[in-house]
């Protein structure tokens, strides 16, 4: 998308599906290190991480909590490279005073933007063709010449919205990214959002594409 030309993390994971008692520690946590071992950290609640314990399940843990067994929740395969294959998860149970399998966690990575560069280029390349169809018609004001310049009206006008629809699915594509890192990835909240930014987008670039005409 557009701002993937500008830093972003390269790792990110979410976290999502706790119990309501432990709903705080749902959200994107960013790769970090600490002690020089791999962690990751929630990007809202730095205090929040997912980390190693001492017997090498990935697990939510607290920074003074951090390599100890203060684990809130654990996974179930032990010395996993990164806790997006460490599951299925456990969470501790007061009333049995047990870990106890708990299904509807679930820790993916987030998908890195995809480059939307080559898209922009295009627009601004079609953009630039309709504009220049849309002067020269402007100049054949004759007579003889008139159809002529229809035609080419016509065809930049053609152009002109091509181009807006383009622009508008680069940005659209790169506020899909940022949605799916608050709204996680299948979201009704997030295509909504989608739909009424496109629409707006698309309808606000259509509009000036007329008054241009």
């Amino acid at each position: 998308a557009l701002c993937a030309l500008c830093p972003l993390a390269v790792a990110d994971i979410q976290l999502a599906g706790l119990p309501p008692a432990l709903h705080y520690g749902v959200g994107v946590y960013a790769e970090a290190e600490a002690d020089g071992l791999k962690r990751y950290r929630n990007v809202d609640l730095p205090n929040l991480w997912l980390s190693k314990d001492r017997l090498g399940h990935w697990a939510l843990q607290t920074t003074q909590n951090l390599g100890t067994a203060n684990d809130v929740i654990i996974s179930v395969v032990e010395n996993a490279d990164d806790p997006t294959t460490a599951g299925p998860w456990k969470v501790w149970s007061e009333l049995n005073s047990n870990w106890e399998l708990e299904p509807s966690i679930s820790i993916a990575s987030i998908p890195e933007p995809e480059t939307q560069l080559a898209t922009v280029v295009t627009a601004f390349g079609i953009l630039s063709i309709a504009i220049f169809l849309s002067l020269l018609a402007m100049l054949m004001s004759s007579d003889k010449a008139y159809v002529r310049g229809a035609a080419f009206m016509f065809v930049g006008y053609v152009l002109l919205a091509t181009s807006a629809a383009l622009m508008a699915e680069a940005i659209v594509s790169e506020l899909s990214w940022l949605l799916n890192r608050v709204f996680g990835e299948s979201s009704v909240v997030q295509g909504l959002t989608l739909w009424a930014l496109f629409t707006l987008l698309y309808v606000s670039i259509q509009f000036l594409a007329w008054k241009c005409q």
